[in-house]
């Protein structure tokens, strides 16, 4: 039983890590695919009306139902009859369209025989039926006839009068909001939004600069690599200069290394250790001295042997 369990949870475990590894992918691929962007740019098609609208009776809130002898479906296909209605001469109403793809008998009432005839009356009477706006749960308080529903709405569209339609963000089209809420998204929130690093200028989008420019942006401000001064900033691409130049904490060689002397100190501790260390200094100095001096004589009894050397390439020469 504790295996079972300790399996099950493994598991668990490795199907939400695979969906977190799923989402994550998913978003650095819309990163990639969103690397320039250009101004939102609002086209003719977002901001008309879908010009043939298709609601069923389940789409629709009614200011007052409409009577129920009076058929507003079409038996069909099912959707409210909004334009090109036709009545058989049986008595029942369909959309034009549907009616004459059937070749039998009436599909409500079975008759074998009918005549089609347009009825602009039913048309008129169904689109003037009043109605609420679809998004009156989540809160708009339009209403107004059937016929400009569409046009209040304007469905999936960025541009529209009912403001709690939900729409897709222009950077990341998997993001959906209320439309209300969209200028605000894309402006300071959507993660994709065109964003320029305030340091260099280099322009991408918000998530790249953030999680990936920064850190390598030359202008960026950082501190001192050794914390010589927490509040103070600078360039990144000064940061080793100030390290190498002027930061008190650096250590350094001291100014007897050349003699010997092989302790680092910080910068801000150089005056401190050559004052503290003078017997040591002086020891290494005398050594250095003492070496200096061995250097001296040797290379003393160099010149001397070139200068034999060279007397006696000038005897040889001259008897030539």
């Amino acid at each position: 039983m504790h295996c079972s369990c300790m399996l099950h949870t493994l598991h668990i475990q490795e199907q939400v890590s695979a969906a977190v590894l799923h989402a994550t992918s998913k978003f650095q691929l819309h990163v990639h695919q969103k690397r320039y962007h250009c101004p939102v740019l609002y086209t003719m098609s977002e901001k008309k009306a879908d010009p043939d609208p298709s609601y069923t009776r389940e789409d629709l809130s009614f200011v007052k139902e409409p009577p129920e002898e009076i058929s507003i479906e079409c038996p069909i296909c099912l959707q409210i009859m909004l334009k090109d209605i036709s009545q058989t001469s049986c008595g029942h109403h369909f959309c034009t369209s549907c009616i004459k793809k059937i070749r039998k008998s009436c599909p409500t009432c079975r008759a074998t025989s009918y005549l089609i005839f347009p009825d602009a009356d039913r048309q008129r009477y169904i689109s003037r039926l009043q109605v609420y706006c679809s998004n009156k749960k989540d809160g708009c308080t339009w209403k107004g006839e059937l016929k400009n529903l569409s046009g209040h709405i304007n469905k999936g569209k960025r541009v529209g009068d009912c403001q709690f339609e939900v729409v897709e963000c222009h950077h990341w089209g998997d993001v959906k909001m209320k439309r209300s809420d969209l200028a605000n998204h894309e402006e300071n929130e959507c993660p994709l939004r065109p964003y320029t690093c305030q340091y260099c200028g280099h322009g991408d989008s918000y998530w790249v600069i953030t999680h990936s420019h920064y850190n390598k942006c030359l202008r960026y401000p950082v501190t001192c690599p050794n914390k010589c001064d927490p509040m103070k900033t600078m360039p990144r691409e000064e940061a080793e200069t100030h390290k190498k130049n002027n930061c008190l904490l650096e250590p350094v060689a001291c100014e007897l290394c050349w003699a010997g002397c092989t302790a680092r100190p910080q910068r801000k501790d150089i005056e401190q250790h050559i004052t503290s260390n003078q017997i040591q200094h002086l020891t290494l100095l005398a050594k250095a001295c003492g070496e200096l001096n061995k250097r001296c004589n040797k290379l003393e009894e160099e010149n001397a042997e070139l200068k034999k050397s060279n007397s006696e390439l000038k005897e040889r020469i001259s008897l030539i």
